[in-house]
Formats: structure tokens, sequence, C-alpha cells
């Protein structure tokens, strides 16, 4: 939630009205950012949006790269058959995942495409909590992502890496 503050405090007039997450301006001044079940967004609104604002069509990859994470969550626990967990160095977000973060990155730039990355780590880890399992941390994905960026040029790929290690907030 830190991250989507940070990304999003610039300018949060931009952020589409189908977002996964709110700004919510409180009474002492300060804001916030909460998260929204992705079940919770209207599609057909997000369509409409896409076709008026160019960053509704970010809002798209952050909800399909959270639907990539709850799915991955799913693989992993079936996997093991017990709470999967993704402790250790690196976690493999997989090729979907990197398709649409480069996606982010050559449409919208680095900042945009951290969080076309929050989205699947948000989904990946709320769908492993409510099966009981590991969370993935930001630091694993950072360590993993440079093998799922299929069709990334090597200067992408050093690019996204970069933009990608681990956060101060992390």
């Amino acid at each position: 939630m830190e991250a989507e503050q940070a990304i999003w405090a610039h300018a949060p007039e931009r952020i589409p009205a189908g977002a996964p997450f709110r700004w919510t301006d409180a009474d002492d001044g300060g804001h916030s950012v909460s998260v929204v079940a992705v079940g919770a967004i209207n599609r057909k609104r997000i369509k409409t949006e896409r076709e008026e604002s160019p960053m509704s069509s970010l809002n798209n990859l952050i909800v399909r790269a959270q639907e990539v994470g709850q799915y991955a969550a799913d693989l992993a626990h079936a996997s093991e058959g017990a709470p999967a967990s993704t402790v250790g160095d690196a976690h493999h977000p997989g090729d979907d995942t990197g398709r649409l973060v480069l996606e982010a990155y050559r449409t919208y730039g680095a900042e945009e495409m951290l969080a076309v990355v929050r989205g699947y780590q948000g989904g990946y880890n709320a769908r492993a909590a409510d099966l009981g399992d590991y969370v993935v941390r930001w630091p694993e994905i950072a360590n993993g992502i440079e093998w799922a960026l299929p069709g990334a040029t090597d200067e992408e790929a050093r690019a996204i890496i970069e933009a990608i290690k681990p956060q101060p907030l992390d």
C-alpha cells in the first residue's frame, strides 16, 4: 500500500475510476490508498474508460496482473499439496506477468510499471493468504523477474530489473 501511495501521490486525479485501489483524502490533510477486490470492479466501466483514457489501459494491466497473481497462488498451492512457500532468494512471477510488466514499461515507463508488479504481488498475496500459504515478498519478485520477461530486449530487461530492485518500503 505504501508503494501505491508513493506511485500515485503526485497525481491522485490520474487514478482511473475502475482502479483496483482508491484514494481517500483525510480530514487532517493526509490521504490513504486502499485496495478494492478485483471482483468488485465494474468491467463494463473499465472497457468504456479504456476508450476514453490511456490511464485506464494501465488500470487494465494492473487488474490483469492481480488476476494472474491470484491464479499463480492457486497453482503454487496445488503443486505443493501443502502451504506453498516462496521464502527464498527468488520468486518467478511467470511469463504472463512478465508480458504485462513489459507492456506497462514500454507504454508508460518504469514508475507506472511498478504498479503492475504491485498488482501481481497483491493478487498473489491475497489469494495465498486465503489458502493459508506463504506470501511473496518484493525482493523475491525482484530477484525472479529476469526469468519472466519474454520478448524483452536486453536493455529493457536491465531497466526493468533495475526499477524493480527492492524498494525502501519493502
